[in-house]
């Protein structure tokens, strides 16, 4: 989204463009995940990899206002506040909107904290 393109620019990020857009290789695109300091994503395709992985990550709009997305994420127990209990330092799920704001907040977080 626009917002997204514009607080990756703010901070200084790669973006990795949609598999549409510019295709990379499953092995490449790991490996981006692996090397950035901090992956900044939503419930989708990236989300769905470094949750499963020791890759850092601050993921927005995990449950979306879809009725099906709420519904699959109730059976699943992921609810508003929910954390992975396998995760690994610098792995949190943020629970506010996939806005501007909501991400440039958690990445000065993240500055001060020495994170990224």
């Amino acid at each position: 989204s626009d917002e997204w393109r514009r607080a990756g620019e703010a901070i200084g990020a790669r973006i990795i463009e949609d598999y549409c857009t510019q295709p990379i290789t499953l092995k490449n695109r790991v490996d981006l995940y692996r090397r950035a300091r901090m992956n900044y994503v939503i419930n989708g395709g990236p989300w769905a990899m470094v949750i499963f992985s020791e890759c850092p990550y601050r993921a927005f709009k995990v449950i979306s206002t879809d009725s099906s997305s709420q519904h699959a994420m109730k059976r699943l127990r992921i609810e508003s506040g929910f954390q992975f209990p396998w995760r690994v330092p610098g792995q949190e799920i943020i629970w506010e909107p996939d806005s501007y704001d909501a991400v440039m907040r958690e990445h000065e977080k993240l500055v001060k904290e020495g994170m990224v």
